[in-house]
């Protein structure tokens, strides 16, 4: 092939790269509103790339949230309504036209969101085939409900909530899900449904509270990182189908209960993680660091 042949063909190559990047439709907005201190946040994320962190120096405004997407084949939308103190902010992202080839990789639709600190959040997420990359350090939640389709997703609590996270719920189907440093979330009780996927929950971080965790899984497998110096209660049932693995030298039998065990520090330790394991025919690894 002569090098004006190659040289065609890299040319047509970026020019339909810039017409791809073309159709791209970019978007910034803010969302303000003063006095505002509880925040019901319900996000829809279809098919795309997306990242939500903290938002820092914008007094007034509640989350700041961008964008770039194709239209010819994406569309969003999103209300915010206030009433006193409290408001509820909506996000919707689809896939609206399924001709032709989609990259679901993120690169047609990708968003970043950014919610105040100073407003207690109340999450109810969904994500359905896409990446994401959530990192709720230093933010105030109260609340958090997760409900995770065919996706690869990371969820981290990078420094400390700043309440008490009372409910956290997860529902993960068949997809990549890893949520780091939960003991900075600060939560009381944390229901894990899994299906087919593989799946990791770090509880690293400030763990120096009383939590439960109930964690579900059916034909997954699942990773738990438990850090070494809390006190830990271990209830599971072990059967033929199943594999449930931790150190049981560092553990103790309850008297009287064959699937309870406790750390020999249980007691006395200042944070302690009741676990509540229900696996099917898949399996679980519990690790300390």
């Amino acid at each position: 092939m002569n090098k004006w042949i190659i040289s065609s063909i890299v040319f047509v190559g970026l020019v339909f790269a810039v017409a791809t990047a073309a159709r791209l439709t970019k978007i910034e907005e803010q969302v303000e509103a003063n006095g505002v201190e509880q925040v019901d946040v319900q996000l829809r994320l279809a098919v795309g790339k997306f990242e939500l962190n903290n938002l820092t120096g914008s007094k007034g405004v509640i989350a700041e949230f961008e964008g770039d997407y194709d239209e010819s084949k994406y569309e969003y939308s999103h209300t915010f309504e206030h009433q006193g103190r409290r408001g509820t902010f909506v996000f919707e992202s689809e896939l609206v036209n399924q001709r032709g080839p989609t990259k679901l990789e993120g690169d047609e639709n990708r968003w970043e969101f950014s919610f105040t600190p100073e407003a207690d959040c109340r999450f109810d997420i969904e994500v359905g085939a896409a990446n994401a990359e959530f990192d709720f350090g230093d933010l105030t939640v109260s609340d958090m409900q997760l409900d995770i389709g065919a996706a690869e997703v990371i969820i981290d609590f990078s420094t400390p909530n700043r309440t008490v996270l009372r409910d956290l719920k997860i529902d993960a189907g068949a997809c990549d899900l890893e949520m780091r440093n939960l003991g900075n979330s600060r939560f009381e009780f944390l229901t894990f449904d899994g299906g087919m996927g593989s799946f990791t929950l770090d509880f690293t971080g400030d763990f120096d509270f009383e939590a439960e965790a109930s964690i579900d899984v059916g034909l997954g497998s699942i990773d738990i990182i438990i850090p070494e110096d809390i006190g830990v209660r271990i209830e599971a049932e072990e059967h033929w189908f199943n594999s449930i693995d931790f150190p049981k030298k560092s553990f103790s039998k309850v008297r009287g209960d064959d699937d309870v065990w406790e750390s020999d520090n249980f007691k006395t330790a200042k944070g302690r993680l009741t676990l509540v394991l229900d696996v099917g025919m898949g399996s679980a690894d519990i690790s300390f660091r």
